[in-house]
């Protein structure tokens, strides 16, 4: 098969499929905005190799694995397959998923106090051309005791993960620094991946929106949540359920806890979170009751922080609604 890059040539932009069973993979391709379904693939066996660098064994496990896919895909021109894999090197060792929890324990001690690399080739296969290319980011760990590595590992399943970690989960506890994309670190370098998908056509700046099934969403005519990019705006949200009924009369803290759920269930929809969040808007009808709902503000946003801002009006919509809240969000590369 040719490894060479081909350029998008159609008004319509191709189908994405991923050939992997990832979850990290398939919430990164989520969270970055992009459109994708997962693809029907064969048991591929891992290729392990003491002949070929990190790089040159990630980029052939990439391609088995989407060739694999791509097969069963009959090689569409108007699909694009995706695979990738992910390994750690450190001294010209190469540590990839360990076979158990001992394992996983003795690749921490290799790498505790060291700076290591992770390598991610990623195999793009659309018709019967291919694309491939691979990214290594530098990650240095703390000092680990056995104590130490014992406690993470009983934090998280490290036997689908190479080298035996997750930098998303638990990562504070034993990466002191990471020197290059924090993305491949999880398993799919996603600034490149964004640049590859974008040269055929498929873009993270498409526009995206979705409701909540409130009435007045279709009669005005506006969305509950736009994405364009990493960019998220929330509409002003008031605590009405989808017959327009007001939830929580009388009550600014039951209607701030419901909206910032309804406005959690947006950003989830469109691929991010409330850790997303960077700015709110509150306007009450009544600002001698601001305490009741800043505390639940501060329920969803005490680790967040975001910039917030809150103003008391004349009133809203219907006479029972006492706060609407406004949102934005920037979608960073962090996970859960």
């Amino acid at each position: 098969m040719p490894t060479v890059a081909v350029p998008a040539d159609a008004a319509t932009a191709p189908r994405l499929f991923l050939a992997s069973g990832s979850p990290r993979r398939r919430e990164l391709l989520h969270r970055a905005g992009l459109a994708f379904e997962l693809s029907a693939t064969p048991p591929v066996v891992e290729v392990e190799s003491d002949q070929l660098s990190a790089c040159e064994l990630a980029l052939l496990n990439a391609l088995r694995k989407a060739r694999a896919a791509a097969q069963l895909r009959a090689h569409a021109t108007s699909e694009i397959v995706l695979g990738a894999d992910t390994l750690v090197t450190l001294d010209g060792r190469i540590f990839g998923k360990p076979r158990d929890r001992r394992e996983a324990g003795a690749m921490l001690k290799r790498l505790q106090g060291r700076t290591h690399s992770v390598v991610t080739g990623v195999a793009l296969i659309r018709g019967h051309a291919c694309e491939l290319f691979a990214v290594s980011t530098d990650v240095t760990f703390r000092r680990l005791d056995a104590r130490a590595i014992a406690a993470y590992l009983s934090l998280i399943n490290p036997l689908d993960k190479a080298g035996g970690y997750a930098a998303q989960e638990q990562g504070d506890r034993i990466i002191a620094a990471v020197a290059g994309s924090w993305t491949n670190v999880m398993g799919l370098p996603m600034e490149a991946v964004t640049n590859a998908l974008t040269r055929h056509g498929i873009s993270t700046h498409r526009r995206r929106h979705v409701g909540s099934g409130s009435p007045w969403e279709s009669i005005v005519g506006y969305a509950r949540a736009v994405r364009v990019g990493r960019s998220i705006h929330v509409a002003g949200t008031t605590a009405t359920d989808a017959q327009g009924r007001v939830i929580a009369p009388d009550d600014p803290a039951g209607q701030t806890r419901f909206i910032l759920e309804k406005i959690e269930s947006a950003l989830e929809q469109v691929g991010a979170s409330l850790r997303d969040v960077v700015r709110t808007r509150m306007f009450v009808t009544d600002i001698s009751r601001w305490e009741a709902i800043g505390r639940v503000h501060g329920e969803f946003f005490g680790k967040v922080r975001p910039a917030a801002t809150m103003v008391e009006i004349v009133r809203l919509i219907e006479p029972g609604l006492l706060v609407e809240i406004e949102a934005e969000a920037i979608v960073g590369d962090h996970l859960g």
